[in-house]
């Protein structure tokens, strides 16, 4: 679901930090958004970790000029 929701969005001209704990994935979906026209970084973050979030926005402010809004798209299967 993070990943479709990433590309819609970017799809719709909004420029994207896909986050992950899973290296490959996220760099997967930021490569398929580039490759569709998109902008697009991958970060390999855990959102549960305050760091790791703060590393987020600080690359979306630095690449982006900001945040507009947030889509968390993770889940944990158990």
């Amino acid at each position: 679901m993070g990943r479709e929701s990433a590309i819609l969005f970017a799809a719709e001209g909004a420029a994207v930090v896909a986050a992950d704990v899973q290296t490959d994935a996220v760099q997967e979906t930021a490569r398929l958004i580039r490759e569709s026209g998109g902008q697009a970084i991958a970060l390999n973050a855990d959102v549960s970790s305050a760091k790791d979030v703060q590393q987020m926005f600080d690359s979306a402010v630095s690449k982006f000029g900001g945040a507009a809004f947030v889509v968390d798209g993770g889940y944990t299967a158990r």
